[in-house]
């Protein structure tokens, strides 16, 4: 009976033994200072519509078509962390979309908190 509890404890032992010897390694430049995010991404369009208003009929829905709709976007975001857990950063993309042929430049500002 006693071999029965003995033998658990040991194995208990030499596991817990074993996994407090690991090391833990801290990032101390993780979260401080400049950062980039850059994003390169394929966008595919599965459906398009535009909505018009008139005074007489209200709005009208007409579907456009999408034959080969497709898009590329480049973004970049460029921060500064203020504290580990809070940052601020302004960010620019370039996205192209074909049929239709059009372009957008939009710049927006980002604000992260983590808790």
């Amino acid at each position: 009976m006693r071999k029965q509890f003995i033998i658990p404890l040991i194995l208990l032992f030499f596991t817990t033994s074993a996994f407090s010897q690991v090391e833990k390694t801290v990032d101390e430049f993780r979260n401080k200072g400049y950062f980039n995010i850059t994003r390169f991404s394929y966008i595919h369009v599965n459906e398009a519509k535009i909505e018009t208003f008139s005074p007489t009929d209200g709005v009208i829905v007409t579907d456009l078509p999408i034959d080969k709709a497709q898009g590329y976007s480049l973004q970049t975001i460029n921060g500064y962390f203020f504290r580990p857990y809070f940052s601020a950063g302004i960010g620019v993309a370039l996205d192209g979309y074909n049929n239709p042929n059009f372009n957008t430049l939009p710049v927006f500002f980002g604000f992260k908190s983590i808790f």
